[in-house]
């Protein structure tokens, strides 16, 4: 799945959520492994499932928070002064790429308010928070019961 998000990307920012995915998805497997009682709610759920919802939250904290972050600042300028782009270092960031960015992020919150997936789900210090907000998240959608 990390795959398909970075796949537009520029090569050096792909390996580096592919690294930080790799990362993640190896220390998930050990805890799932080593530890099958203390996580005894995800023997039902598809490893895939996992793996979707850690892809998200990398691209999220890696691409959109940093797009979103970007567009609010240069949309404070290019939409009320009288200029043609933001010079960001060489490049010049125009009102037709602003407005491309801004779809962006949209699109990336539409997708996930239509499952129901709040950016909390995003933000996680280490794998065990992931695990627990994903089971929060599980638990509040009704795949996962309350018991468990």
């Amino acid at each position: 799945m990390i795959k398909l998000f970075c796949k537009n990307l520029p090569r050096n920012l792909s390996n580096l959520l592919y690294n930080e995915y790799n990362n993640y998805e190896k220390e998930l497997k050990f805890l799932l492994n080593t530890y099958r009682s203390r996580y005894a709610w995800t023997n039902d759920i598809d490893f895939e499932y996992f793996q979707i919802f850690l892809s998200l939250a990398i691209f999220y904290r890696r691409i959109i928070v940093q797009l979103d972050s970007a567009v609010d600042f240069s949309e404070r300028f290019l939409f009320s002064e009288n200029i043609n782009g933001i010079k960001i270092g060489n490049y010049l960031l125009s009102k037709a790429e602003s407005r491309k960015l801004n779809a962006i992020v949209n699109d990336f919150r539409f997708l996930c308010g239509r499952y129901n997936i709040s950016n909390y789900l995003f933000d996680f210090e280490n794998i065990t928070q992931f695990l627990f907000k994903f089971r929060e998240y599980n638990k509040n959608i009704g795949i996962l019961s309350a018991e468990t």
